[in-house]
């Protein structure tokens, strides 16, 4: 019988150990993983080295950048409240790229958080807040919306212009104090909306031009703000207005993630949560 020295015993637990975290970090990516800054010093430079299937994992850090995403690759921030990109109020802190995801950031301080210009991509479990006209524009193709909190930009949470759904909603997003509108829905629109709470818009939770009809809004929560929605979206009756009772420890808005919401459990479409996911 083979006996195996301790020290390798304990380099092989420690190789599993490790190769455990990468993958409890990149459990749904494939492709080679780059890290900012250990790889790349910047996320502009992690990107411009990425491919297709690819993932530009960041470390926690404020990062000063202008980010323009990259087609079919994965930007993966260590933590929603940890790793922050702020920009600067005269052009967007992020542009969209087709089946690009965006994960786990704070986007703040720029004239739009993200800007999708006719692309399929997904923003899932972002703070986009603080920014001067819009948390996302979208122009054209919705993309895939969910799971972030959108808070107290100057004009609108999220700002559609003839936006359409291929196969992407705007689902279980806490929407909440923003300047004038929770969502915009402008031109010939066509979107779900389902599973959001809109919080506190300073006028309507949803506003929604003629061109938008065929626009539907399905089991939300439209609470304290001016108007829950104006405008002639398809808005059924299963949506209803409770106070989510947050209770809030301080004025961030990335505090929401740790806030799951008892009244709004179980109550959304199939079953689901209304608001932000939590693990069940």
């Amino acid at each position: 019988m083979t006996v195996l020295d301790p020290l390798s015993v304990t380099e092989l637990s420690m190789k599993k150990m490790m190769l455990l975290s990468i993958v409890t970090l990149f459990p749904l990516y494939a492709g080679m993983k780059i890290t900012v800054p250990d790889n790349a010093p910047t996320i502009r430079a992690g990107l411009d080295r990425a491919d297709v299937g690819d993932t530009v994992f960041v470390r926690k850090g404020i990062y000063h950048e202008r980010v323009t995403l990259k087609d079919g690759v994965v930007l993966l921030g260590e933590s929603t409240a940890g790793t922050i990109i702020t920009g600067k109020s005269t052009s967007p802190v992020v542009m969209g790229a087709d089946k690009a995801v965006i994960k786990n950031f704070t986007i703040e301080n720029g004239d739009k958080g993200i800007l999708c210009e006719g692309v399929t991509m997904t923003i899932e479990h972002n703070c986009i807040c603080n920014n001067r006209s819009s948390g996302i524009h979208c122009l054209l193709v919705l993309p895939h919306i969910i799971d972030n909190v959108i808070y107290q930009n100057k004009w609108s949470g999220i700002y559609c212009e003839g936006a359409r759904t291929l196969r992407a909603s705007i689902e279980n997003n806490v929407i909440g104090e923003n300047g004038y509108s929770g969502i915009m829905l402008l031109g010939n629109s066509d979107v779900v909306v389902e599973n959001n709470v809109f919080l506190g818009n300073k006028q309507f939770g949803i506003w929604a031009a003629e061109g938008a009809r065929r626009s539907r809004v399905v089991f939300n929560d439209f609470y304290m703000n001016r108007e829950p929605f104006k405008g002639l979206a398809q808005v059924e009756k299963t949506n209803f207005g409770v106070d989510p009772k947050y209770d809030l420890d301080s004025n961030s808005p990335v505090e929401l993630f740790s806030k799951r919401s008892e009244v709004l459990h179980m109550r959304g479409k199939d079953n689901k949560d209304i608001g932000l996911i939590f693990p069940q």
